[in-house]
């Protein structure tokens, strides 16, 4: 049985509301991965109000965006969320709502591009001169110049591969699951010690063999089933030695992960191997269409986190199976 504490999605086996529908209590309840669609390509954001005849944005004669007579320097939205800047605060529109909050202000911000519904990635100018907090997804600088600022942590920490995070958001959207429990063979899934609990950073264990997603996998799996960090392959299934694991379908990808247990170790293809070709997580469970896992280095940083994804989005994020470790 899965327990959690927040309302929006309080039993895996109850129909999962669609996130552009969720109240503002609901939607901010967890976290949601921010994605591009057809509102982010149409710029239709910019057509949307807090309230009748209230406009969120106003373009200029000028082809200036302004709220309130102020500058708007920065814009991106999609279905679910817009975020925007003005005069160095960053602000956050939740669609269905109309609720704006203002995120974080940063004097020093030369630009900013939302990652999820709690976190923006920004980059630190080099001088004041440069510090226009543009809206931009590409990333021109070094890693130490971009910071991620957390909403529920009111603070920023040094963003690890910016290019990874900003990758994160062409693909589908996701949810973290910040209040999500489970129990699996009598062990409380996340685990509440330090470096396993949601958004912990996780440290890799020695003598495992393996590090990042892979370590934190192996440690979990072994925890969860009583054994050692040498005996997680005893029950292996393989699917990519003849490619066979490639570049498969929506639904057999679904049901192929389904028809393992809980707690379940999985080997993920990415589909973007551009910082890295495999991902490690932990199965919590499947059902409805959706997939639950508890993994760590989504990424590139080594943070925990309970993720679902609707198995469109989990497909859309990887395209394969390596293999399935199972008890």
């Amino acid at each position: 049985m899965v327990i959690l504490l927040c309302p929006p999605i309080a039993f895996a086996e109850d129909a999962i509301p669609d996130a552009k529908m969720l109240s503002y209590e609901d939607y901010f309840e967890n976290e949601h991965g921010f994605y591009l669609d057809t509102i982010t390509k149409s710029k239709q954001y910019l057509n949307m109000s807090t309230g009748l005849f209230s406009p969120l944005v106003q373009k200029e004669a000028n082809g200036t965006i302004t709220r309130n007579g102020q500058e708007v320097t920065g814009i991106i939205g999609n279905s679910e969320i817009v975020f925007f800047a003005i005069d160095h605060t960053v602000y956050r529109y939740h669609v269905k709502s109309k609720r704006i909050d203002a995120v974080f202000t940063e004097p020093m911000m030369e630009s900013f591009y939302p990652i999820t519904s709690h976190k923006i990635l920004w980059k630190r100018a080099e001088s004041s001169s440069m510090a226009k907090a543009i809206c931009t997804n590409r990333i021109n600088g070094t890693d130490n110049q971009y910071f991620l600022y957390d909403v529920d942590l009111k603070s920023s920490r040094k963003a690890v591969n910016p290019q990874q995070l900003i990758s994160a958001t062409t693909k589908s959207g996701y949810t973290n699951l910040r209040y999500y429990t489970t129990n699996i063979n009598g062990k409380a899934i996340p685990r509440t010690v330090s470096g396993f609990r949601f958004g912990d950073i996780y440290t890799d264990y020695p003598n495992v063999g393996a590090s990042q997603c892979q370590n934190f996998g192996i440690v979990v799996f072994a925890h969860i089933w009583d054994g050692n960090f040498t005996q997680f392959y005893s029950n292996t299934s393989w699917y990519d030695q003849d490619h066979y694991g490639t570049n498969m379908s929506i639904d057999t990808m679904y049901n192929t992960i389904s028809s393992y247990p809980a707690g379940s170790l999985i080997r993920l293809l990415n589909r973007d191997t551009s910082y890295a070709t495999r991902h490690t997580v932990i199965l919590t469970e499947s059902v409805n269409g959706y997939v639950y896992v508890y993994h760590a280095n989504m990424f590139g940083d080594n943070a925990v986190y309970i993720t679902y994804f609707s198995k469109s989005q989990f497909n859309d994020w990887y395209k394969g199976i390596d293999y399935i470790c199972y008890n």
